[in-house]
């Protein structure tokens, strides 16, 4: 059964206020299952980094597509 797991990330500048975050989708493997999990990020980069760190690197299939 696919699940979804979802995360929120904020830049490294605290300047801003209000960020409005974007949704991306990404295919990655979770404990040898393939799922497609959505992350909140500024950009691409960070969803990136995001599902590296959370998944690794070596298991984001996908590069993540704002949706």
């Amino acid at each position: 059964m696919p699940r979804c797991f979802r995360v929120v990330c904020t830049s490294a500048n605290n300047n801003t206020i209000n960020i409005v975050m974007k949704q991306f989708r990404a295919t990655v493997r979770a404990s040898g299952v393939v799922v497609t999990t959505v992350v909140y990020a500024e950009n691409t980069t960070f969803a990136t980094k995001i599902l590296q760190a959370l998944f690794g690197a070596g298991n984001v299939i996908s590069i993540p597509a704002e949706i």
